[in-house]
C-alpha cells in the first residue's frame, strides 16, 4: 500500500493572516477616531493655548527669546501642524502607518529573491516547502516498498523494514519539519502582534508634541519594527533550510540513488536544519539587540520556539548517539538503540541501573561459585 501524495493548500496562512487582521481593523477605526475627536475638540485648543501662554511667561524672565528658542518654537509648530495633519482624515492616519512600515518592507524586498522569485508571498513559500518535504516522502516510500516486497512477505514487515531503511530520512524530515512549522508559527503570531501594537499608534503619536513625552513614541516604534521583523528574518532562516532540499531536487528522478545513499544524502541537511533552529530561537535576541529594544526573549513565540528547541536537542542527541556507534562499527541496530539511549530522557541513567545490577549479579554468582 503506497502513500497518497498530499498537497496543502497554498493559500492557507494567508488566509488566517488575513482573518486575524479583519479581526483588528475595527480596533484601528475606533482608536483613531477616539483620539480625533478629543484633538479636534475645543479642549484640545485650550490645552494648547495653555501651553503657548507658559512657554511666553517662560521667555519673560530672559527677555527676548534667542535664535535657538525661536528655532525650536518653529520646529514645534510644524511637529503640531504634522500631528493634526495625520488625525485629519483616516486616509491619511493609514499613509503614516505606511511610512512606519518602510524597514520591514525594505528588508523583505532585501529578501524576496532567496527563493528565486518575488511574485508569492511568505504563507506561499512556507506551504511550498512543506509540500517538498511531503512530495520526497512519498517517492521514497513508494521506492522502498517496491524495493523491499519481495524480501518480505507480510506487507506489515515489508512497510517496518522500509520504515527502518529510512531512518536518516526521518531524522531530516522531522528536524525540518519543526523549523517550517517554526516559520509559520513566527510569521503569524508577530504579524498579530506587530498589528496590536501598531494599533495604538493614534495614542502614542500626540506624545511627539513635546520633548519630553517623545521618547515614549519612539521607544514604541521601535517595538513595532521589532516584531515586523521577525517575518523576513524568518524567511531568511528558511530559505537556508531548504537548500538542501533543492540540492536534492536536482538530483531529478534518480530516487533510487537517494533511498540507497540516504545516510550520506541526508546527513548534511539534518545538521542544517538543526542549525537553523538554533537560528530561529535567537531571532528575539537578535532583533532586541539590533533595535535596542528589551524584553524580547520569547518575542511572542516561545512555545514554537521552545518545542523546535526541544526537538533540535533530541535529534542533535539522537544523531550523535547513532554516528558515535556507527563509525564504531556498530550494526543499524545497534547504532539505533544508542541514539535512542543518547536521546530519550533518563535512559542513560536506566541503561546504568541495568549494567551496574548485571555487575552485582555477576558477582554474586562469582562468589557463589568459588563457594562451590
Amino acid at each position: 500500500m503506497a502513500l497518497e501524495k498530499t498537497n496543502i493548500d497554498t493559500s492557507w496562512i494567508d488566509a488566517l493572516q488575513m482573518t486575524m487582521q479583519d479581526s483588528l481593523k475595527p480596533m484601528f477605526s475606533n482608536i483613531f477616531q477616539s483620539v480625533q475627536g478629543v484633538l479636534y475638540n475645543g479642549v484640545a485648543y485650550t490645552f494648547i493655548g495653555i501651553w503657548i501662554m507658559f512657554w511666553c511667561l517662560n521667555l519673560l524672565k530672559n527677555g527676548y527669546p534667542t535664535r535657538e528658542e525661536i528655532f525650536n518654537s518653529l520646529k514645534w509648530i510644524l511637529m503640531l501642524c504634522f500631528i493634526f495633519g495625520i488625525f485629519y482624515s483616516y486616509e491619511s492616519y493609514t499613509s503614516f502607518l505606511g511610512w512606519l512600515m518602510i524597514p520591514a518592507q525594505w528588508l523583505k524586498s532585501a529578501t524576496s529573491h532567496l527563493f528565486g522569485t518575488n511574485t508569492e508571498s511568505f504563507g506561499v513559500m512556507v506551504t511550498n516547502a512543506i509540500n517538498s518535504l511531503n512530495d520526497l516522502m512519498v517517492k521514497l516510500w513508494e521506492r522502498g516498498m517496491n524495493q523491499n516486497q519481495e524480501k518480505f512477505v507480510p506487507e506489515i514487515a515489508t512497510k517496518i523494514g522500509v520504515a527502518f531503511g529510512m531512518i536518516p530520512f526521518w531524522l531530516f524530515y522531522g528536524v525540518t519539519f519543526f523549523v517550517i512549522a517554526g516559520v509559520a508559527c513566527i510569521i503569524l503570531s508577530s504579524t498579530f502582534f506587530a498589528m496590536i501594537i501598531l494599533s495604538l499608534a493614534p495614542v502614542v503619536i500626540p506624545l511627539l508634541f513635546s520633548k519630553k513625552t517623545a521618547p515614549y513614541f519612539y521607544s514604541w516604534l521601535k517595538l513595532f519594527i521589532s516584531y515586523s521583523l521577525y517575518v523576513p528574518a524568518s524567511y531568511i532562516i528558511l530559505s537556508i533550510c531548504m537548500i538542501p532540499m533543492k540540492k536534492i531536487s536536482e538530483l531529478g528522478t534518480d530516487i533510487q540513488q537517494i533511498y540507497d545513499n540516504q545516510f550520506v544524502n541526508f546527513l548534511v541537511p539534518t545538521l542544517i536544519s538543526a542549525i537553523c533552529i538554533y537560528l530561529l530561537i535567537k531571532i528575539p535576541n537578535w532583533v532586541s539587540q539590533i533595535i535596542g529594544v528589551q524584553g524580547l526573549e520569547g518575542g511572542g513565540t516561545g512555545g514554537a520556539l521552545d518545542l523546535a528547541k526541544t526537538a533540535g536537542s533530541i535529534g542533535a542527541s539522537f544523531g550523535t548517539g547513532f554516528l558515535a556507534k556507527k563509525m564504531a562499527g556498530g550494526s543499524l541496530g545497534q547504532s539505533m538503540t544508542s541514539g535512542l539511549a543518547n536521546a530519550v530522557p533518563m535512559a542513560k541513567t536506566i541503561k546504568g541501573l541495568v549494567n551496574a545490577e548485571k555487575k552485582v549479579i555477576g558477582g554474586i554468582e562469582g562468589v557463589s561459585a568459588k563457594a562451590g
